[in-house]
């Protein structure tokens, strides 16, 4: 599994990671597309699209093009977002193969959830009319709702007794790591800045990125 192109895949990140501390911006256009496109070749070649790997391929196909949108400039912006919009409804519907099984262990990281999505939108949501840009509340509110049950959805396999434990934590983290990546971007651009959270967001995106292709993986082997 762990093969050459999966450490390619690795080193590209590596070189994203250094570009966004050097502030290489033309560098980006290689390496922000390149890992995922590396990304999206491993997860190919080692375990195809077959059943429910599809909606995990096409979770990172989808989040390929809002990186691309996100890059361009002028109001890319909402496409970017509607892109990873779409890349989380597949991963969900990927972690949904069989029906929840609910159990009080299930509701803890509900609640977490839950509790993080008020907390941090309340200060987004002020920070978006602070800033004159209350026409995005909405989409942003709708996008950190759906990251959020895409996250619940991750957690969840933790007590799917049809998960099997690596493929659960590996999940599990993949959601975590998401959702801690696009709450200090959302942050950083509307309340108010975070010190290197370039960086922050880039290695949390693609660690995140890296554990839900591998979960998926091990899971449907």
């Amino acid at each position: 599994m762990f093969n050459g192109l999966f450490w390619l895949t690795v080193a590209m990140a590596l070189l994203e990671w250094t570009a966004v501390v050097r502030g290489w911006r033309r560098f980006r256009w290689l390496t922000k597309p390149g890992t995922m496109l590396l990304l999206i070749a491993w997860f190919t070649q080692v375990g195809g699209w077959q059943g429910p790997r599809l909606w995990f391929g096409l979770g990172l196909v989808f989040s390929l093009l809002g990186d691309v949108f996100l890059m361009l400039p002028g109001g890319f912006f909402l496409a970017g977002m509607g892109a990873f919009f779409t890349a989380h409804i597949f991963t969900i519907i990927g972690f949904n193969q069989n029906p929840i099984d609910l159990t009080w262990q299930a509701s803890l990281p509900v609640m977490a959830v839950v509790g993080a999505f008020f907390s941090l939108n309340g200060r987004i949501r002020a920070g978006l009319r602070g800033k004159g840009e209350s026409e995005l509340v909405l989409p942003v509110m709708a996008y950190a709702a759906i990251l959020s049950v895409m996250c619940l959805a991750a957690l969840s396999t933790l007590s799917r007794p049809d998960w099997l434990q690596t493929a659960a934590v590996l999940a599990s983290l993949g959601g975590v790591l998401f959702f801690c990546s696009d709450s200090v971007l959302a942050f950083d651009r509307f309340v108010r800045p975070i010190r290197h959270s370039g960086l922050a967001v880039m290695v949390t995106y693609h660690l995140a990125q890296m554990c839900i292709a591998l979960a998926a993986l091990i899971q449907y082997a």
